[in-house]
């Protein structure tokens, strides 16, 4: 499974959400280069829902 990376900081940018925050707001929270990662690496569909969940968007469509 990969991640849709542009998407997510394409979003992250329109909300003006820093790496360092999305880190911040994941459960649990994760330093800026863990979540940096997270958004390079999510491999889980449990991250992917994290990371969903903070951007407010569906999961679905952040799996290429």
């Amino acid at each position: 499974m990969q991640i849709n990376t542009r998407k997510i900081t394409a979003e992250m940018n329109r909300l003006g959400i820093t790496t360092e925050k999305l880190g911040e707001l994941l459960d649990p929270p994760r330093t800026r280069q863990a979540a940096a990662y997270v958004i390079e690496n999510g491999k889980t569909f449990a991250i992917i829902e994290q990371i969903a969940k903070v951007l407010n968007l569906d999961p679905k469509d952040l799996i290429i």
